[in-house]
């Protein structure tokens, strides 16, 4: 198996862990070559409890250089290939600035793929080399033996002359991953003996990462799409020229190479099914452990390596899919579908119960919102029912809205009264009254000292007249602000009525309810309040016949 890149993916399986330990297996078997490959000179920490993968018994290959710039491994890298007419293999994509670039390439790529891969690429002779020896470790006569001796459960009767499995892991979103996993795999084939056709590329989409903050994710999406073309060409076979020519500059050549440098894209990703059920808890440690333990599954257990090899790597029959949207320029179809990947486990005991009582809960909701609104035992049909008790309940509804219940040209003085004093109670409508008349009206009033009535009168009316226009807009801006109000207030009461609704007689009874409220305003309420409106008088200074009779005997 081949890891590269990310010091947080810990590929470690519990369960297989503690098989080999009871087989009386300490370390990795040398059938089962662990080798990751990353930026990092020395190897990092492994997960919590464990060592890292050189102390378990596999390989580590540090691509950084030790004090050493980027700008430095640029000029080297690039001598090389002008050296050899290869530079513009580089051209499109490497760094145009090299000495502007600052991260610390014995630590890490910063999620560059650009710089990623020219690390890669620093190193591909080396990196070849630990690959033919890891492979070569497969046939020695002490593996062999070892091999054969090992008593595993569920592992099967060793086999020396079947063909060792190759599975890459990587990711899509990082800088040294997602820009390295393609050039290995097409190292891989520059091994001898090494059948690309046996080699499964595991791959980490970016959603894994959904769950961090957004400045933990810098460059993920990018990264992946911009790998996600580099896969296809792959595939295709239409990387293959530049892979070989680029590599075969570096000194690293067999022939024409691979046309296709492995056999199968498994993507594992934060959701699973079309349904897009979570990996676990959808975190990136959830879905690395499932990936871990799923991959530890396959090793461990012969039959679901043969069947691994023979129907995902080997004999897919992969349906045929649109040419007009991938793939039109090649002629067999069968390596470009992706594989999927899963696995399961079965466990007892009160680790269960959590999730088992999760599941009666959540089924128990969905009951009630589905048929909430049914009685037991009621010989009447779900409509039936349903109009039956939002009928009962519809005062009380109403109510709780701070609604009239019914309205009509009968009962204007009702919705009158509900007017002034449950929607705008005199309360709240005097002090907005009050404010008006002082800012736009007391102040441009005439003095009555030294003023008979029948000369203030006229003075006044003439007064009022004059503010008419600023005392509509005034008017007219304290009513929507007093409409806007009891808006706000109604939508709040609305939820709470609405979600009140849905937890005790379920959704058809809640949007029963949306629908009978719309048709009581639009019926009901509506046409009522126009003509409750349409009584008052047009003009916002007209007097009261009362006080015009009034002033009239004044003035006499």
């Amino acid at each position: 198996m081949w890891r590269l890149g990310r010091r947080d993916v810990g590929l470690h399986d519990g369960p297989a862990a503690l098989r080999t330990a009871r087989a009386g297996i300490e370390s990795l078997l040398p059938g089962w070559q662990f080798v990751v490959i990353d930026v990092p000179s020395g190897a990092e920490d492994g997960p919590e409890g464990l060592s890292n993968v050189p102390a378990q018994g596999g390989t580590y290959i540090g691509c950084g250089p030790q004090g050493s710039s980027y700008a430095i491994l640029d000029a080297a890298l690039s001598q090389r290939l002008a050296a050899n007419a290869a530079l513009d293999t580089i051209a499109t994509w490497a760094p145009r600035h090299p000495e502007e670039v600052t991260n610390p390439i014995s630590t890490g790529a910063g999620q560059y793929r650009a710089i990623g891969r020219m690390i890669v690429l620093s190193k591909a002779g080396e990196i070849r080399s630990r690959l033919q020896a890891a492979w070569d470790q497969l046939f020695r006569v002490e593996t062999i033996s070892a091999m054969s001796t090992a008593q595993v459960p569920g592992i099967g009767q060793f086999d020396p002359h079947q063909p060792p499995l190759v599975l890459v892991v990587s990711s899509m979103a990082g800088g040294a991953g997602a820009s390295m996993a393609l050039d290995v795999c097409r190292l891989l084939t520059l091994v001898s003996g090494l059948d690309p056709r046996l080699m499964g590329l595991f791959l980490v989409t970016p959603d894994i990462f959904d769950s961090l903050p957004e400045s933990a994710r810098t460059g993920v999406r990018a990264n992946s799409l911009a790998m996600l073309g580099e896969i296809v060409a792959s595939q295709s076979g239409a990387a293959r020229e530049h892979d070989v020519r680029i590599l075969r500059a570096l000194g690293q050549q067999h022939g024409e190479g691979e046309p296709i440098p492995f056999a199968r894209v498994f993507p594992v990703g934060r959701y699973v099914g079309a349904d897009r059920t979570l990996f676990g808890d959808g975190s990136p440690f959830a879905v690395y452990r499932g990936l871990a333990r799923g991959l530890a599954g396959l090793m461990m257990s012969g039959t679901a390596s043969d069947q691994f090899v023979s129907y995902d790597l080997g004999n897919t029959a992969s349906p045929a899919g649109d040419r007009d949207l991938l793939g039109w320029g090649n002629s067999v179809w069968d390596p470009l579908p992706w594989g999927t990947y899963g696995f399961s486990s079965l466990r007892m005991g009160r680790d269960r119960y959590a999730e088992y009582a999760a599941q009666r809960l959540a089924r128990s909701c969905a009951d009630k919102l589905v048929s909430g609104h049914m009685q037991p035992g009621n010989p009447a049909s779900s409509n039936e029912q349903l109009e039956s008790l939002l009928t009962s309940q519809w005062a009380a509804i109403c109510n709780e809205l701070g609604l009239l219940a019914a309205a009509g040209s009968e009962d204007i003085n009702a919705l009158g009264n509900w007017v002034a004093n449950v929607a705008f109670p005199a309360q709240s409508v005097a002090p907005v009254v009050n404010t008006v008349i002082d800012r736009q009206l007391r102040s441009h009033l005439p003095s009555p000292e030294g003023m008979t009535a029948a000369q203030w009168v006229p003075v006044f009316r003439q007064a009022i007249t004059n503010r008419r226009d600023a005392l509509a807009h005034a008017c007219s801006d304290a009513g929507y602000r007093l409409a806007f109000g009891w808006q706000r207030a109604f939508a709040d009461r609305l939820d709470d009525v609405v979600g009140n609704a849905i937890a005790d007689f379920g959704l058809p009874y809640a949007r029963a309810l949306v629908d009978q409220l719309r048709r009581h305003i639009d019926d009901v309420l509506t046409a009522p309040m126009g003509q409750l409106g349409s009584m008052g008088s047009p003009d916002v200074v007209a007097l009261p016949p009362t006080s015009t009779r009034r002033w009239r005997r004044c003035a006499a």
